[in-house]
Parts: structure tokens; C-alpha cells; sequence
């Protein structure tokens, strides 16, 4: 029988990444509480937006939705609704208002539940509205084949009444006291409603409401002005996971919270975050016209330029669309690497009145290497106990020499996946948008490819492990497709229903999420088999019906070819430049687990292809580490390698718990213990074998799913493997 009783609270032994959360969450508090006072006309403007998300994301949680502008009316006009989804949608709209207007009068008890439900149902004709379920139900999961498998039995129907006020009366007595976080204790109880699951429907919708309720009871009203259920859909793979990582038990009072209370503190900071973002740029937009800005051009270029130009910082961008007369050249010399060209230029080209220039760039390649530039920064990593034995760790980055870090040299890493061509017979790596990466070659080859691009330039080394610092100083998670996205970790792919030949498409029965327009893909007899095309584009997905087959017409470019009855048109690695148009920015545009993420203008960071990591070699789970490209070779454990001083973990195939440390080569982090999950330890997958082997990072479009992310191990195989997986990175030392 399950026990309602969050005293547990007040013992429980609380993760330093939980106090760590919580203290960032108060501290944007206050910030954002100042700001409001300063700026209320910003915070209403973010109040409009923001409904407008969350009326959209909770029920789009659910599979409940319409169109963007259907949405908009029902919010702004009070539209009526057109069909039992916008009933749902105006019920929800009308439910959220109440808990935004009157939360101070709403206790949290089952009438004032009931009542709740009742509202949001209320446009609907569902007979049970405001009443708990008369009948028992279930949690089903649905696959993508239609198979369904049952994931949580619920409280009875018969106990769902008794439940549901021990529930609320076990809150009110943790509200009251002091010695609980109501941070930590809220997620709790949402967790316990979902598991009692009291309604016969709605209850993932309640719960949101309800999350935002005690949010507001205790001070934290961010969900008015940044949706709380928008960042939830965004992500909610990762909110799903923890849902049922924190029920598994829960009738027999053994089941872990945490997972459930990290994901609800970790949701919590992005909205603050996303406040942050938000007011930022409103704010911007009401710069005056005649305060400008000049950064980014170095004083050099300036004497070669026009005198009629202005320079602009990138946060001005409202401004400058609002004035009409301003002429814009762009340039990244001086600014680091290539992103603000590709921000701006979809914005302003087609402005009849603005004049754009801008040089040193281009994203194909043609004016050379497209590269991130990172500068130098001084580092430090190291593991503390606190006293009673509790290790922490802790990474340090500054920008100036400080007692006891190590200094990271100027580097550039390729803004692109490696690509190549064949100039005179010399194969030449290459970092440019636009083209497939290249794979099913070596990782000598590799090498050799990145040697012929020029001097000073080499594949992706032991700089990602100062990548992996300096994300996880600024993102402060190691779940790094929870903060950036989920990159392509997923395929699709469709058989051919028709033969076919001297065409450029091939009739399938239906079209997974992964098969787009845009979409690199190959056609073979299996997938990874490129023998009847290769590296084609999706350009067109129509309807087919011939009276005899009907299904989807999947047109690609290149030459025409012969389809046989059964071919396999199946995802491959994407082109490159999916994410132009972010720019710098770290992020996706999409976080369906088919396109690119970014992490500060480095396109697929993680995801697409597995990434080759050189000068690091692995004997028996244990690895051996050079800094000298020049010494770069396979299979080699003598010198000027040098041995890591912990072994790697032996388990394979499962999720990363710990990470090493290594006291001469400290920024060298990897596994060491795994039986994590995708949110908990470093919240990624990890591969190994015995023998002699090569390592490589960050996860590929096959099948990783939550398993990929910026520190995800594949140290499975020998240096003489290909796969249609695996790709590598170019990297240039100053």
C-alpha cells in the first residue's frame, strides 16, 4: 500500500547537483524579481508570448493540436473552437488563466482538483469532467510499428478518492515545514498524482497545472512570463524517461525520486535561462536608432571600406529592422570564428534597402576551411572531499594565467563534420557546409586526408576533452542533448514498393519522420548498402496511387537509377550545414533526433557521424595519450604516448556513471563506471572491447537515441575498421 509521507525530505541525502540547481534557480529568481520591477512593460510582452506556448506545448504533450494561428485566436480573440481538439485547447486556456490570476485562493485539495479538471474539460462534452475515474485505467507506451505495451498500472479506481486526500494531506504537512525544500518537495508530489492517476483523462495536463500552482504558492511565478510545459514538450523524451525511472516501484514504496526531481529542477532552470534570452533580446530592440555599437572589424579592415557603413553589434538586430535606411556589411575578422555572417544574411537579403557586404567568410569552403576558433583559456579540473568523504569535482576556466591551471593554446576545430575531395589523385580534408561528410574509410586514412589540407592541420585530438570542459562549465549538466538537443541519433528508412527504371524516385509504402525533404540518404538491399546510390538528397515526397499500389513517391537527386522490387531507401550521415542559419548559437532547430545540434557554432558536436579521436590509443581498457600530431599513429603504447593512470570501464553497451581522472593528464576524462541511465551520471552510452582499440565520441545517426551526446565512447573496435558510421573532424593548432 502506498505511504504519502515527504518527510523523507528532510534526511535525504541531496546531490550536490541538486543544492548546485537549486542555488542557480534562486539566484535567477532574484535577478529576474528586479527585473520586473525595472521593466514591467517587457515582462507583459514575455506574459503574451508565453501563454500562447504553454496552451500549445501541454496539450501538444499530449497529442492534442492545431495550427499555430487556430491557437493564437483561441489564446488572443477568444475564437471559438472548431472541433474536440480546440475544445481542449480553449478548456486548457481557461484552466491556465485561473491558476495565473487566482493561485492565491486555490488550495491544494481535491475540491479545488476537481475543479481545476471541471474548467479544463469544460468546453468539452466528456461526461466526467471534474470527477475522479470511475473505472480502473493504465500508462500504455506506443511504438512506432503500433505495438503498445502497458508501462504503469495506476491506482485503482476504488482507492483513487482515499489516495487522492492522503496525497493532498501529506502536502500541506511537508509545506509547512521548514526543514523541507519546497523546491524538491513539489516534483514529489507531482510524481505520486501522476502514479495515482485520478482522472480518466487529462492527467498529464493537471499535472502541468498543478506543477505551476505550487510554483506560484511558493514564489516562483517564471512559468507566467516563460512557459514551463513549452520547455517540458521540448524535451520531453527526457521528461518520460525520468517519469518512469521514478515509478518503478512506487506501489511498494521503493521508488527513487530523484530522477523525477532533477528533471523538474533542471526544467525549471531553462526557463529562467530562456527569461534571461527573452528579455535580452526585447530589451535590445529598444535601443535608440542612434546608438550604435562598432565591434568585430578589426580597425585594419576599416581603412579598406566604405565610409557610408555602419557596423553593428548582433543583438542590435531589431533595430536594424526597423530602420529603414541602414546599410550592413558583415565580417567575422576579429569575431572568432564564422556564425554572424550566417545569422544575418537570411535575415537582411531580402531587404531591398539594406546593402550587405561582408568578407573573410564563406560557408562552402571556397575562401578556405570553415573553422571555430577557440582562444586561449587557462583550465583546471580536480576532485575535492568534503568532510565526510564525499568527493566532488570541479572545473575552473579563466581567461588570464592563474596559480595551478593549464594553459590551452589558440585552436580552431572544424565548424563541419570532415568532408574531402580528390584534387590530382591527393585526397583533402575539408570543413565546409553543404557537402556528405565522409565515412567507411579509416582512421590512417583520416590522418592522412587532414595532412593534405595544409600545414598545421590534423584530425580532432585530445582538444575535445577542453571542449567537454569548457560545455560543462557553461551548461553546468553532463545531459547534453537535454541542453543542446538530441542530434541525429535516428534513421528511417522505406522499401520499395514498385520496380522502376531510369528514375529518380522510389514508390514506399509510408514515410517515417526521418525521410524529409532535405534529407541525405542512400538505396542499397540493406541499410549501409550504398549499391544503388549514394549520398543522394531527398528533393521531393508526394502521394502515389495507381490504382494497383498506393503509398508515397520519394524523389532524389543525382543520376537516374534502377529500383527492384524491396530496395531499401534508408537515412544516411546528413550533409553538412543544417544548422547555418544558427549561426554561433548552441542549439538545434529542430530536436526530433533526425538534425544537427550545435555547441557554439560547432555543427554535430555529437550525433550524425561517430567522431575519430587521434592521438589517443586504447590496450585493454586502458588508454594511452599523445599531444603531438606529428607522432600520431595506430596501435601504439610506447613513447611519446603516455599511459592514463586509471583503467577504463569493461562493461559495454550501457550508460556512463563516472568518469577518470588522471593527476598528470587531468582534462583526459573517460569511463570508468557505467550502469548510469541517459539523466543521471554523465548521462551517456559507452562501448568497449578487450585488445587493441581506437576511440571515438560522440554518437551517430544509426540507432543512439539517448545514448549519444557530447560523452558518448565507442572504443569497440580496431584500427583498421570502416564504418558507414564513422566520420572524424578537422583541427588546426595556431
Amino acid at each position: 500500500m502506498k505511504k504519502y509521507d515527504y518527510s523523507f525530505l528532510k534526511t535525504m541525502k541531496v546531490p550536490t547537483s541538486f543544492l548546485n540547481m537549486t542555488n542557480a534557480i534562486y539566484s535567477l529568481k532574484t535577478i529576474a524579481d528586479e527585473k520586473k520591477k525595472e521593466y514591467p512593460d517587457i515582462f507583459t510582452n514575455l506574459q503574451k508570448i508565453a501563454i500562447i506556448q504553454s496552451v500549445k506545448g501541454s496539450n501538444a504533450i499530449e497529442g492534442i493540436v492545431t495550427t499555430d494561428k487556430r491557437i493564437e485566436e483561441i489564446v488572443n480573440q477568444n475564437s471559438n473552437p472548431l472541433n474536440h481538439n480546440e475544445q481542449e485547447i480553449l478548456g486548457y486556456k481557461d484552466a491556465l488563466n485561473i491558476v495565473h490570476t487566482n493561485y492565491e485562493t486555490i488550495s491544494f485539495n481535491v475540491d479545488s482538483i476537481k475543479n481545476l479538471h471541471r474548467i479544463m474539460l469544460e468546453h468539452t462534452e466528456l461526461a466526467y469532467r471534474g470527477e475522479f475515474k470511475k473505472e480502473d485505467n493504465v500508462i500504455r507506451e506506443r511504438y512506432a510499428d503500433g505495438r503498445t505495451n502497458i508501462r504503469f498500472m495506476p491506482v485503482k479506481a476504488v482507492d483513487t478518492d482515499a489516495s487522492m486526500e492522503e496525497l493532498t494531506y501529506a502536502y500541506m504537512e511537508a509545506r509547512d515545514d521548514s526543514n523541507i525544500n519546497q523546491l524538491l518537495l513539489i516534483p514529489c508530489v507531482i510524481l505520486d498524482f501522476l502514479c495515482i492517476h485520478p482522472f480518466q483523462d487529462g492527467n498529464g495536463r493537471m499535472s502541468r497545472l498543478l506543477s505551476l500552482l505550487l510554483m506560484y504558492k511558493n514564489g516562483f511565478d517564471i512559468s507566467k512570463y516563460v512557459s514551463f510545459e513549452e520547455q517540458i514538450n521540448l524535451s520531453k523524451g527526457n521528461y518520460y524517461e525520468a517519469l518512469r525511472q521514478s515509478s518503478v516501484g512506487w506501489h511498494e514504496n521503493n521508488n527513487d525520486y530523484i530522477p523525477f526531481i532533477e528533471n523538474f529542477l533542471f526544467t525549471l532552470y531553462l526557463c529562467y535561462k530562456e527569461l534571461d534570452k527573452r528579455f535580452l533580446t526585447i530589451k535590445s530592440g529598444k535601443v535608440s536608432k542612434t546608438k550604435r555599437v562598432e565591434i568585430g572589424i578589426k580597425e585594419d579592415m576599416k581603412n579598406f571600406l566604405p565610409d557610408n557603413l555602419t557596423y553593428v553589434n548582433k543583438t542590435l538586430r531589431k533595430d536594424l529592422l526597423e530602420d529603414k535606411n541602414v546599410k550592413i556589411i558583415l565580417t567575422t575578422s576579429g569575431m572568432g570564428s564564422y556564425g554572424p555572417a550566417q545569422t544575418y544574411i537570411p535575415k537582411y537579403l531580402g531587404r531591398e534597402d539594406a546593402l550587405i557586404q561582408f568578407t573573410g567568410y564563406t560557408a562552402d569552403g571556397s575562401n578556405g576551411e570553415v573553422m571555430v576558433k577557440i582562444p586561449e583559456f587557462w583550465w583546471k579540473r580536480e576532485r575535492i572531499p568534503d568532510e565526510f568523504g564525499n568527493i566532488y569535482e570541479y572545473i575552473y576556466i579563466a581567461d588570464y594565467a592563474r596559480a595551478g591551471y593549464t594553459k590551452s593554446e589558440e585552436f580552431f576545430v572544424g565548424a563541419y563534420l570532415l568532408s574531402t575531395t580528390n584534387e590530382d589523385g591527393t585526397i583533402v580534408a575539408h570543413s565546409r557546409s553543404g557537402v556528405a561528410p565522409r565515412y567507411n574509410t579509416t582512421k590512417a586514412n583520416f590522418r592522412n586526408y587532414a595532412k593534405n589540407t595544409g600545414d598545421g592541420f590534423c584530425l580532432l585530438d585530445y582538444h575535445y576533452f577542453l571542449l567537454e570542459m569548457l560545455y560543462l562549465v557553461e551548461y553546468a549538466h553532463y545531459n547534453s542533448q537535454n541542453m543542446l538537443g538530441n542530434g541525429i541519433t535516428q534513421y528511417s528508412s522505406a522499401k520499395a514498393l514498385l520496380a522502376e527504371n531510369n528514375t529518380n524516385r522510389i514508390i514506399v509504402s509510408s514515410v517515417g519522420t526521418g525521410l524529409y525533404i532535405g534529407k541525405t540518404v542512400g538505396i542499397g538491399t540493406s541499410a549501409g548498402n550504398f549499391s544503388i546510390a549514394q549520398d543522394r538528397e531527398i528533393t521531393a515526397i508526394a502521394d502515389y496511387n495507381d490504382g494497383t499500389i498506393s503509398g508515397k513517391a520519394i524523389t532524389f537527386n543525382g543520376e537516374p537509377v534502377n529500383i527492384v522490387v524491396d530496395n531499401l531507401i534508408f537515412g544516411s550521415a546528413q550533409k553538412t550545414g543544417d544548422n547555418d542559419s544558427l549561426g554561433n548559437a548552441s542549439g538545434c532547430l529542430s530536436n526530433n533526433s533526425y538534425h544537427s545540434v550545435n555547441y557554439r557554432g560547432i555543427e554535430d558536436i555529437f550525433g550524425n557521424l561517430w567522431q575519430h579521436i587521434d592521438g589517443l590509443n586504447i590496450k585493454d581498457y586502458i588508454a594511452y595519450i599523445c599531444k603531438d600530431p606529428s607522432e600520431y599513429a595506430n596501435d601504439k603504447f610506447d613513447a611519446p604516448y603516455e599511459q592514463i593512470g586509471y583503467t577504463n570501464a569493461q562493461t559495454s553497451d550501457s550508460y556512463i556513471k563516472k568518469l577518470g581522472l588522471d593527476e598528470k593528464h587531468p582534462e583526459v576524462a573517460l569511463p570508468i563506471e557505467c550502469a548510469g541511465s541517459s539523466s543521471t551520471g554523465a548521462c551517456d552510452n559507452y562501448w568497449c572491447a578487450e585488445g587493441n582499440r581506437i576511440a571515438l565520441v560522440g554518437g551517430h545517426f544509426g540507432s543512439t537515441g539517448t545514448g549519444g551526446g557530447f560523452f558518448a565512447w565507442h572504443c569497440v573496435n580496431t584500427s583498421t575498421y570502416s564504418a558507414w558510421y564513422f566520420g572524424a573532424r578537422l583541427l588546426k593548432y595556431q
